[in-house]
């Protein structure tokens, strides 16, 4: 017990720390070794079932690596779970995850749908920072386009319970409410925070990603040089790849491949999308959310999802 406990600690500690393939490694091992009626009581004491902790934090990594196909199955096996062992905390716990599965493959309504039943089950039960999270999916998912105030309240009560947690991904979801919304310079700053705070919390699964949507920024500015726009992208492309994050490293070359078609580069943007193809030949619809592949003309990107 307290070996999977040890194991499922150290695997969390590397997700968040973008070491992908470590994460996984250990949260398989921990998967073999679970045991529900043996390790069923171990969730009372600790807060949440292992198994459903093990399964969601490798659904998110499988899916990042490019395992799309895994992650889902893995996260519907971590939402079985969680209503099995009848842990309303760890039922919580998958749930989100899910919510934040969905919302990274660009799923609106899937997202919206498991952040209402996020937000429920906190409510029911007092889970303020489980409502707090499942608040600000919430408001990224609406039909109507995310809420910036909605989202920012939201990351306002999150952090008020002294919860850092995730706020490189939680930046992002802000970010690009902004961006919705029109004001790119304060998505900027709210990029720009993120980066900076990373450098303090060694909090890094999410950074290419961040890295990614700046050189967006930089892009649509005229402030600064191109130049800089695309060395964010080639920083996050290079990030996505020590980190062996498939997904974030082929979004991140079509987002740069969009760049050099609109600097008038198409023959460089036109490889660009080959060798993203031949990094992820198997990536499904919803690996790329940058909006690259829906505005690159089929002759540079004959490959889109």
């Amino acid at each position: 017990t307290a070996l999977l406990c040890g194991y499922a600690g150290l695997g969390v500690e590397h997700f968040w720390r973008g070491k992908l393939e470590e994460a996984i490694s250990e949260f398989e091992w921990c998967w073999v070794q679970y045991r529900r009626k043996r390790h069923w009581a171990l969730g009372t004491r600790v807060g949440q079932d292992m198994g459903v902790t093990s399964l969601c934090h490798l659904g998110l990594s499988l899916w990042i690596t490019g395992q799309q196909d895994r992650a889902m199955a893995v996260s519907r096996e971590a939402l079985s779970l969680s209503e099995a062992v009848n842990h309303p905390l760890s039922r919580a716990y998958a749930l989100h995850f899910a919510a934040v599965l969905h919302q990274i493959r660009g799923d609106r309504n899937e997202a919206l749908r498991f952040a209402q039943d996020v937000v429920n089950i906190a409510g029911s039960y007092g889970f303020r920072l489980f409502s707090a999270l499942g608040r600000a999916i919430q408001a990224w998912s609406e039909p109507a386009g995310p809420s910036s105030a909605r989202i920012e309240a939201a990351l306002d009560d999150y952090h008020a319970l002294g919860a850092q947690l995730a706020d490189s991904y939680l930046s992002s979801l802000l970010a690009d409410a902004y961006r919705h919304e029109g004001k790119q310079t304060r998505a900027s700053q709210v990029i720009d925070d993120a980066l900076h705070s990373i450098e303090r919390t060694g909090e890094r699964f999410w950074e290419a990603e961040l890295l990614r949507v700046k050189g967006e920024l930089l892009a649509t500015g005229s402030e600064v040089p191109m130049t800089d726009a695309r060395a964010c992208m080639e920083a996050a492309q290079e990030i996505a790849h020590t980190q062996g994050a498939k997904t974030l490293q082929r979004r991140a070359m079509k987002t740069l491949a969009l760049f050099l078609f609109n600097q008038g580069q198409t023959e460089e943007a036109e490889q660009l999308v080959v060798s993203a193809h031949k990094l992820y030949p198997e990536a499904k619809e919803g690996s790329d959310i940058s909006g690259a592949d829906a505005l690159l003309p089929q002759s540079v990107n004959p490959f889109p999802g």
